[in-house]
């Protein structure tokens, strides 16, 4: 199964004290993050009028064996699942 979210799905995310994430929670179901693949920074549309677009991701490994990407808005903190496969 892979589901893409092109807007983001909203989560709740639990982070460590050097701001990794090390737990998420989605649709009332906690996932503990086995592992951090790797992290990106998207800087955008500064130009705009729609404002600036600051967003951090991160695609990491769950407990469970789903592969996921998650983002942060540096903006607001909020944070949303973008993909996810298992």
């Amino acid at each position: 199964m892979s589901r893409i979210w092109s807007a983001g799905e909203p989560i709740d995310v639990h982070t460590d004290d050097a701001d990794a994430p090390i737990a998420f929670t989605w649709n009332g179901r906690a996932h503990r993050v086995d592992r951090i693949d790797e992290e990106w920074r998207v800087d955008a549309d500064w130009w705009s009028e729609a404002g600036e677009v600051s967003r951090r991701h991160v695609r990491l490994i769950t407990h469970s064996g789903y592969l996921c990407v998650i983002c942060q808005d540096l903006h607001t903190q909020a944070w949303t699942l973008l993909r996810i496969h298992d």
